[in-house]
């Protein structure tokens, strides 16, 4: 089986916590007969010490010392640092030796690398993030979250073309149904991109399109995949992260006021 290439730096607090995903994967599943770590071999191999020795043995180590930081540009990161983690760790499907790649790093270099080494699949211009949310009949699909702030209505079709196919797939929703965010759910709604969306993906007959959906209806379970550009899939995203936060900090607090509110809480 070809393994998966793995940016082992990639991230806040990389590659500790990376490593701890890894050795958690390896735990859990059983069928990953090999990993392949890129990074910096030392911090890694210090970061595997925690490892069970029998996991160990699934992992290989691919050694750079170049790391694309959460702050620079990704298209120059790439020129500037051909040898960083997440270019070799594309490099290594590009050439046959893994078969996907990972990373919690740079999110830009990702798709920059990724983009320049593989291209995009025939008939797709330009790369989305598809990010899974839950919501009350399971959960539905957002894309694109970030890659593309910047789209024509020619790359939404492609988004909801992409994510039916990942929603039927992946998903296992039998007949995915495919709605497009806007201000309101009425033909004709939105700016000149999100009305011109709209009538390309509606020509598109094997999909199960249901028009555009208002950003109240999102968690209603009225939808299974939502399509945006990357902008404003990215605020949705980012504003859902911290009303989570925000929640839970809410909850929190009310559950400590009193002992017998902490006491439920115990109990719960």
């Amino acid at each position: 089986m070809v393994p998966l290439a793995i940016d082992a730096m990639g991230g806040d607090n990389a590659p500790q916590v990376v490593i701890e995903g890894v050795c958690d994967a390896l735990e859990r599943f059983s069928g990953i007969d090999k990993l392949l770590l890129v990074g910096d071999r030392p911090q890694i191999e210090t970061a595997l010490q925690n490892c069970r020795a029998d996991h160990r043995s699934r992992i290989e180590i691919e050694h750079t010392d170049q790391i694309v930081a959460m702050d620079e540009p990704p298209a120059a990161a790439i020129r500037s640092k051909p040898k960083s983690s997440i270019a070799l760790a594309v490099e290594a499907v590009k050439q046959g030796r893994a078969g996907g790649v990972i990373s919690a790093g740079h999110t830009g270099a990702a798709v920059a690398s990724t983009v320049l080494k593989l291209r995009t699949l025939p008939g797709i211009e330009r790369p989305g993030i598809a990010t899974v949310f839950p919501s009350p009949s399971g959960c539905f699909l957002l894309l694109d979250a970030g890659a593309n702030v910047d789209c024509k209505p020619r790359h939404l079709t492609q988004y909801a073309v992409m994510g039916e196919i990942y929603a039927r797939e992946i998903l296992n929703i039998k007949k995915p149904r495919i709605g497009l965010i806007n201000v309101g759910d009425e033909a004709g709604k939105g700016n000149d991109l999100s009305k011109a969306a709209y009538e390309e993906i509606s020509k598109l007959a094997d999909l199960n399109f249901i028009g555009n959906i208002e950003g109240s209806a999102l968690f209603r379970g009225t939808c299974d995949v939502v399509v945006c550009d990357g902008f404003v899939g990215n605020v949705i995203l980012k504003s859902c992260e911290s009303l989570a936060g925000a929640f839970g900090h809410f909850l929190k607090k009310l559950l400590v006021k009193n002992p017998v509110r902490q006491m439920g809480a115990f109990l719960c």
